[in-house]
Formats: C-alpha cells, sequence, structure tokens
C-alpha cells in the first residue's frame, strides 16, 4: 500500500508499506496482512493506518476434522500515526494506491470513497449512466425476457446480483434525478408548458 498525503504548504509525505521493511515484522507466522485505513475517523481523530496479521501456527490443525480447514488467528498488530489531528486543517489531498481518496473543498476534506459511491450509484448525464439507472434497465430486460419470474422479485433481482429491498432503494434513488428538459429549456412534464398534455 502506497499513501501519499499533500499539504497545502506543498509538503508531500509518503508512506509506503512495500520498501525498507523487514521481510517478517510480525511475531509468529504471518499469512495474511491486514491494513485498515481509517478515513472512518478522518475529522474527528489523526489519520492512523493500523496493520494486523492472520498467525498460523502447526498447533492450530488440532483437534480439526481431516476434511475441515483449520481458521488462521487474526492478531492485532499496530498502529502508525499518518497525520496528526493538528494538521489535518492542512491537508489538500490523500491519494492511495494512486487513487484520489480524499480533498480540501473550503474548509472541510472530502470524503472521496464516499462520493465516488454516491456518483457511481447515483449520477447519470448524457453521457454516463448511473448504477442505479443501468439496474433499472436490466431488472425491466430480464423481467420482459423472463415473463414467469415477474411474480417473485426476489429470484429476479437475484440474477442481477441485487436482493429485492436493494433494487426497491434504487427504485427510490432514480425518483430523485433531476426531470430533463426539452430544447427550449421547458420541463416537457411541466403543465404551463403546453406539451406533455396529451397521453
Amino acid at each position: 500500500m502506497n499513501i501519499r498525503v499533500y499539504y497545502d504548504s506543498g509538503r508531500l509525505d509518503e508512506f509506503d508499506v512495500e520498501h525498507f521493511t523487514v521481510s517478517e515484522p510480525f511475531d509468529g507466522r504471518n499469512m495474511l496482512t491486514n491494513f485498515e485505513l481509517r478515513f472512518d475517523e478522518l475529522g474527528n481523530e489523526s489519520l492512523w493506518l493500523q496493520a494486523h496479521f492472520y498467525d498460523v501456527r502447526p498447533e492450530y490443525r488440532e483437534g480439526v476434522a481431516p476434511e475441515a480447514v483449520p481458521v488462521a488467528r487474526r492478531m492485532k498488530g499496530w498502529r502508525f500515526l499518518l497525520v496528526d489531528k493538528s494538521e489535518i486543517g492542512r491537508v489538500a489531498k490523500i491519494i492511495v494506491n494512486g487513487e484520489l481518496v480524499a480533498w480540501r473543498q473550503g474548509p472541510d476534506l472530502v470524503n472521496g470513497i464516499r462520493f465516488d459511491a454516491q456518483e457511481m450509484a447515483c449520477y447519470s448525464d448524457d453521457v454516463t449512466s448511473s448504477v442505479s439507472r443501468r439496474a433499472v434497465a436490466l431488472h425491466d430486460y430480464l423481467a420482459a425476457a423472463h415473463p414467469e419470474l415477474a411474480a417473485d422479485e426476489d429470484a429476479l433481482c437475484a440474477m442481477f446480483g441485487f436482493t429485492r429491498r436493494a433494487f426497491e432503494s434504487v427504485l427510490d434513488a432514480e425518483q430523485m434525478q433531476p426531470v430533463q428538459s426539452d430544447g427550449d429549456g421547458a420541463d416537457w412534464m411541466d403543465e404551463g408548458s403546453g406539451e406533455g398534455e396529451t397521453r
């Protein structure tokens, strides 16, 4: 993991977990490392990177049935201070593995992870279709292609990876999309525009 923190002063801090570290930083026999970058606490707390590990030892196989898979033990590792709380106000942007995950907008830092998730799910324009809009189109296509599932929304939604409740939330979100205007700038749904009244 590579983390870059840019400050408004021009200072740049780079944190790289792959270089200049010992090959076995944890006790025991680590087979999997779990990195946690605590953006959920950003704004109220300093920015921390936490590194935990999954320990595997022969004794963990004891008492395990031959056909079963033994379970590695998740062990607490270490916390690393990346940005002190007193410096958060000077951070201009944060990039993780080449992806912009936070940036300053006015006095505050924007959580880019949440922004990207909502943009992907909700935003549509002439070029881009949101996940919500594509999910509705896919639902309607599959409903037409499989009329036998018309009465079984759970099965229909499962065909494209959604639950019925998740799809219902998509329908609610799509109702919030701005109404498209015609070429003259008039809302085609506006009764006062004189258009769209005949159905």
